[in-house]
Order: structure tokens, then C-alpha cells, then sequence
């Protein structure tokens, strides 16, 4: 018994820092390039990166969540569900090539073309690995890949932003093969049938994973018409680096996601307590290591008020983290959906007017704040007011 749970205690554990460790290479990708070249190079290509974000997002239509819930309910149909939701979304995925041929010139579109590949199988293969527990395999893939990355860019002079676009669409198609050839087996060939209702089951899905987007990168957009270039690079690394203070919680917790869900409301109260003063002292940590990170490594500098909201719009994310968990359990996902579209709507409308009375990254972040805390008030309202 006490071998068994040493062997779940290990396996949750080293979930954990899989999560985090991979997570912490897309933190430090941004860094690596504005170290090696300059915001202008990087806010460029952020531009792309953006584009790429938005139809990965779509192609992807809730996949890993959606094939979590199927893998639970029906094990025994595992590989048949995995391989037509595999197969379902295919048109998404070459709708977006098309548009990336409509948008840009035919060698960036022939870079995206690979980059959107890589993505899509990558994508698609993380429900495997959260499923199968793959942490090594998993580990090895993602860092060995990163590690070519690397050595590319340290290996170009001069690099500039249709460099870097191929250098990550390298990237991100070998890492998608790599994927592919681990994981064929999981495709079912046996009587394969396309489904084509499975798009229509995990639309909800979509739609979560598409709404939390829009709140997290509402103002990045935003930043993306109405700043330079070197404007943009310089916020849209102050956004990943708060989203990445945002996740560690949800990265950490994500191995117990079965047990919140088997849990009562009693339980519920004690650990949104927990959680929140965890998320208090991450804040806290976090925010000064991004000062330090600019002010002495990245020579960005802000002034302190941007480094006072940017806490503030850290830690609601720890106020109702676990209110997002309990309302998937009572299967109030709906709820979700609507106080995210609030919230997407508030960050977007906020913008455009603060924009017009000050025209600065600091109102991006004050409008990407506000939105955080109507969130949280929003599930607390929701709570209060439900039956009992």
C-alpha cells in the first residue's frame, strides 16, 4: 500500500514539473530572443505569433478537454474517439493555411504552413500524454526540440523576424513529427468511420477554450494595432510572463483534477482558502522577479505603478481558480462560458476607451486588470446565488 501510493505520490509530482518545466520554455523563448536581438524583431514576430495562436486555438476546437471527459466515460473506445476528433478538424486546420496564404507572402505562408502542422499534431497529442502519464517521453520530446531551437538562433548573426518565423516553424513541425511517430499507434484504423456530430459535442469545449483565450489576449490584440512593433514586443512579454505567474496554480493543481471533482462543498471552502494565499505569495514572488527580469537582465524598464497593477492583475486568478473547478463539477460549465465572454467583452470595451484618454502599455494593463477582478466578482455572485 504504502509503495502504491509512493508510486502515485511520485507520478503526481512528476506531472507537476513536466507542467511547469514546458510551460517555463515558452517562458524563456521570448526572453532567449530579446536577449539575442531587440523588441522590433520580436514585437514583428509576435504579430505572427499571434495569428498562429488564434486558428491553433481554433483548429484544436476543445480537443484535449473534450477527449478527457470521452476517455473517462467510454475507455474502451479510446483510440476510435481520439482518432476522428483527430481527423474532424483536419478542414479547420487547412482553412487556416488558406488564410495564411491570403494574409502573408508566399514564404512566411510556406513558414506557417509547417508551424500550423507541427502545432496541430502537437496539440493533438497532449491529451495522450496527460491520459498515459507520459512525463519522460513527453519531457525528452519537448526539450530536445527546444534545445535545436536554441542552437539556431545562437547560431545566425544578424537574425531577423522571417528568420525567426522559420526557426520556430522548424520547431514546431519537427516536434509535431516527432509526436506522430510515438504516438501513431493510438489511431484506430479498424472500421474507421468519420463522426461528424463529434464537432457539434465538443463546440462547448471550444467555446471555454476560446473565451479564456480572448480574456488573456484581448489587449495583446489591442497592442498589436494601436502600438509600434517594439511596443508590442515589450507588452506581449509582460503578458506572458503574468499568464505564466497565473498557471503555475492551475499546472500545479491539474494532477487532481479527478479528486476536486469527486469532492463536497465543505471541501470546496477549505481549499479555495488554500489556494488563495498560495496564489497571495506567488503573486508577490512573481512580481518582483518580472522587475528584477526587466530592470537588470532585459533593460526594459517601467514605472513602478505598472508593476502594482500588473499584482494586482496576477492574483484574482488564485480568488476564483477553484470556483472554475467547482462549477465544472456540478456541471455549470455554462456559467463559465458567460462570465468569460463578460469578461472578454469588459477587457475589450475598457480598452478602446482608456485608450482615447491615455494612450499607454500601463492603460492596457489597467483595462486587463479590471477585467480580471469583474471575473472574480462575477463568480462570487454566482456562487452566492445559487440554490442550495
Amino acid at each position: 500500500m504504502k509503495k502504491t501510493n509512493s508510486k502515485k505520490t511520485k507520478e503526481v509530482l512528476l506531472s507537476v514539473f513536466r507542467q511547469l518545466s514546458i510551460a517555463l520554455l515558452g517562458f524563456l523563448f521570448p526572453i532567449l530572443v530579446l536577449k539575442t536581438t531587440n523588441p522590433s524583431i520580436w514585437g514583428d514576430f509576435f504579430e505572427i505569433f499571434l495569428f498562429a495562436l488564434i486558428v491553433s486555438i481554433i483548429s484544436n476546437w476543445g480537443s484535449k478537454e473534450y477527449l478527457l471527459l470521452k476517455f473517462s466515460k467510454e475507455p474502451n473506445l479510446m483510440h476510435k474517439h481520439f482518432s476522428n476528433h483527430f481527423f474532424v478538424r483536419i478542414p479547420f486546420l487547412l482553412f487556416s493555411i488558406f488564410i495564411a496564404f491570403l494574409l502573408f507572402d508566399v514564404k512566411l505562408s510556406l513558414f506557417l504552413t509547417l508551424w500550423l502542422i507541427g502545432r496541430y499534431l502537437s496539440w493533438s497529442f497532449e491529451v495522450v500524454n496527460q491520459y498515459q502519464k507520459d512525463n519522460f517521453t513527453t519531457s525528452i520530446i519537448e526539450y530536445s526540440t527546444f534545445l535545436l531551437l536554441v542552437i539556431l538562433l545562437k547560431l545566425t548573426l544578424n537574425i531577423n523576424s522571417i528568420d525567426l518565423v522559420f526557426y520556430y516553424a522548424l520547431y514546431q513541425f519537427i516536434k509535431g513529427l516527432i509526436y506522430l511517430v510515438v504516438y501513431f499507434k493510438w489511431f484506430n484504423w479498424n472500421n474507421f468511420k468519420i463522426d461528424w456530430n463529434e464537432l457539434k459535442y465538443s463546440f462547448g469545449f471550444f467555446l471555454l477554450a476560446f473565451s479564456g483565450f480572448l480574456v488573456s489576449k484581448i489587449d495583446v490584440f489591442i497592442a498589436s494595432l494601436f502600438f509600434p512593433s517594439t511596443e508590442l514586443g515589450k507588452y506581449g512579454l509582460q503578458n506572458n510572463l503574468f499568464l505564466f505567474a497565473m498557471a503555475i496554480g492551475n499546472m500545479a493543481i491539474l494532477p487532481f483534477v479527478k479528486v476536486l471533482y469527486r469532492k463536497n462543498e465543505t471541501y470546496y471552502a477549505k481549499i479555495k482558502k488554500t489556494y488563495a494565499l498560495f496564489g497571495l505569495i506567488i503573486s508577490i514572488f512573481s512580481i518582483v522577479f518580472i522587475y528584477f527580469l526587466n530592470t537588470y537582465y532585459l533593460k526594459i524598464y517601467f514605472q513602478p505603478l505598472f508593476y502594482y497593477i500588473g499584482f494586482l492583475y496576477i492574483l484574482p486568478s488564485y480568488l476564483y481558480g477553484m470556483d472554475v473547478y467547482e462549477n465544472y463539477k456540478e456541471k455549470r460549465e455554462k456559467h463559465v462560458l458567460v462570465i468569460f465572454i463578460i469578461g472578454a467583452l469588459s477587457l475589450f470595451f475598457s480598452n478602446i476607451l482608456f485608450l482615447k484618454i491615455n494612450h499607454s502599455l500601463l492603460t492596457l494593463l489597467i483595462s486587463a486588470t479590471i477585467s480580471q477582478w469583474i471575473i472574480l466578482a462575477l463568480f462570487k455572485l454566482f456562487q452566492t446565488s445559487k440554490p442550495k
